[in-house]
């Protein structure tokens, strides 16, 4: 993905998308960067789902739902803090690529007698936008306006995959220090997959930030006699059955006992 303003990496298979951002203090939160200096640790993020299409222009946004409860891939416990005025909100879209999901060597970008991959148009997958909140209530307001237009859809046969986006709510101070590991929540198909810390001027690191195999879930596992299976790992399911909207289409194995194909993972 090789678009301007796209610098996130996006792995797929069982990888994470992780975000470190530290702004100079004379951007757009130095009203309120002089804050006290915080320690983290952790989950330091909260996810909500983005739903239907947030507007290029947009100062506010409705929330979906948030991520609570515990990770299913790390035991790790969400992180449910919720907006305030002032605070830091990334805006991100992951997933939003079209797609050619045909059981052939055109699979992803379309083209017969390539290598079944990649895919025909990434649109706006990667886009990110940080912003200040300036209210709380049914909806959250923000500045500034969003540049692009974000959206979460469905999954279209032959089309594309699921459109996800979500927002995050990101700690931020003039001086940061990571006194403990930090993760994010693992990605589900709606929320997680992402780090991101502002520090304004000094980001100390005394421990590490781990994202690794907490993005993107990969296809179900193809046992020498079985079908794929979906337990503890992957959009798949067992039996044979269609791949449901969190992950683009991709043939399950065919109908020899081995050899068949495994499922396709999740993309952008």
């Amino acid at each position: 993905m090789n678009k301007a303003n796209r610098v996130l990496s996006v792995w797929w298979h069982r990888a994470a998308l992780a975000v470190l951002l530290c702004v100079q203090s004379g951007l757009l939160f130095a009203q309120t960067c002089s804050v006290a200096d915080i320690n983290v640790s952790g989950v330091v993020n909260s996810y909500w789902a983005g739903t239907g299409t947030l507007a290029a222009g947009s100062t506010s946004v409705t929330l979906g739902g948030q991520r609570t409860g515990t990770d299913s891939i790390t035991g790790l416990a969400a992180n449910t803090t919720a907006f305030a005025v002032n605070d830091m909100m990334l805006i991100i879209q992951m997933q939003d690529a079209d797609i050619n999901d045909a059981n052939s060597d055109a699979y992803g970008d379309g083209v017969a007698g390539g290598v079944s991959s990649g895919y025909s148009n990434i649109r706006n997958t990667g886009l990110f936008h940080f912003a200040r909140v300036t209210s709380v209530g049914g909806a959250v307001g923000f500045t500034p306006a969003t540049p692009a237009e974000f959206r979460s859809a469905a999954a279209v046969a032959g089309t594309n995959g699921q459109r996800a986006y979500q927002i995050i709510r990101v700690p931020f101070s003039r001086n940061v220090t990571v006194t403990g590991t930090v993760r994010p929540m693992s990605w589900n198909g709606s929320t997680g997959g992402v780090v991101a810390i502002e520090a304004g001027q000094n980001l100390t690191l005394n421990a590490g930030i781990v994202a690794f195999g907490q993005g993107f879930r990969g296809g179900g596992g193809h046992g020498a006699g079985g079908q794929p299976s979906n337990v503890d790992c992957c959009p798949g399911d067992d039996g044979g059955a269609a791949l449901p909207a969190t992950s683009y289409a991709g043939a399950l194995p065919d109908g020899a006992a081995t050899g068949g194909r495994a499922a396709k993972g999740e993309g952008v």
